[in-house]
């Protein structure tokens, strides 16, 4: 069964970072992993970090010859409460320095693209559209972050003439990207042994919810989004005994876990290409590993001490 837009549940705090997640309720159907069938891959949910830094030179579209610039983020206009920056008033050369996550479905990774829409607030008419720019997704690579400037082209209902200056941005993509089978991929947050995305939920729900993980020495975080600043759980790996999971759907068993904490046993599935590194991670910050390695070499109750 695949997601529908109804499902999606808008996620904000007073700064203005937003993000969709599946829905909380539990009186709301929300999607299963076991009945996610490779047909259905299009319904896959992937994040990029993208921090908006400055911009230069922009377009004046107030009286007094400045503006009151702030972006919105898509994918292609299609993004369910977009995430958007503050607003700077009255400069045409803003300085933002604000980090956003925006959510990508697997259908958009090869055609879509990460459009940044500039506006000037107005607060008595509508909003003007001083520009865009436009990156396409299947061009960034897994974990690499490209940081440039991008020139600000025609945007909704603009002249050409009138779209100047360019955006400084910063593009993280977490879970996919060229090269995403790297099996040196750096880990996103400082320290980390690795981090990203998995979908969880405990053995004894049946509601998926996709959290942000963070391995860091002995421990394992989980968050509610690659920004850090809601904590969802957080316990010690250490003696901790994790295993492939089984009796999932066919398909993610090959890349799911079952993680016995203090309280509670876990069950994550992760992305494939990153599914070696999850173990490895757990493995150096003590957790026991039960069972196949996945490079299939045998080793039951794996003791890092040695």
């Amino acid at each position: 069964r695949m997601t529908t837009q109804a499902e999606l549940k808008p996620i904000h705090d007073h700064h203005g970072d937003k993000y969709s997640e599946i829905e909380d309720d539990p009186d709301k159907i929300a999607p299963k992993l076991e009945s996610l069938k490779l047909a259905e891959i299009g319904d896959i949910e992937h994040h990029v970090r993208i921090t908006v830094i400055s911009g230069r030179d922009l377009v004046s579209k107030d009286s007094n010859g400045f503006s009151d610039p702030y972006c919105v983020l898509s994918v292609d206009r299609s993004t369910y409460k977009p995430p958007k920056t503050h607003v700077k008033k009255k400069t045409l050369n803003p300085t933002w320095n604000e980090t956003l996550e925006l959510v990508i479905r697997e259908k958009h990774i090869e055609t879509g693209h990460i459009l940044v829409d500039l506006f000037d607030e107005d607060l008595i008419n509508s909003d003007d559209s001083m520009g865009t720019v436009s990156i396409p997704i299947s061009s960034l690579t897994y974990r690499e972050p490209l940081t440039k400037w991008f020139p600000v082209e025609k945007g909704l209902n603009m002249a050409s003439s009138d779209a100047t200056g360019d955006l400084q941005l910063s593009i993280l993509p977490i879970d996919f990207g060229l090269n995403k089978s790297r099996s040196d991929a750096p880990s996103i947050t400082d320290g980390a042994l690795f981090d990203g995305f998995m979908w969880k939920r405990s053995k004894r729900t049946k509601t998926w919810r996709q959290r942000y993980f963070v391995i860091s020495d002995s421990t394992m975080t989980i968050f509610y989004s690659s920004l850090l600043k809601k904590k969802k759980a957080s316990f010690s790996l250490t003696g901790i005994v994790c295993r492939q999971a089984h009796g999932l759907h066919k398909e993610r068993d090959q890349h799911s876990f079952e993680i016995e904490s203090p309280h509670r046993t876990w069950i994550a599935v992760a992305f494939p290409w990153e599914y070696a590194r999850w173990v490895d991670a757990m493995i150096k910050a003590g957790a026991k590993w039960d069972g196949p390695l996945p490079n299939g070499q045998e080793k039951t109750h794996l003791d890092t001490s040695n």
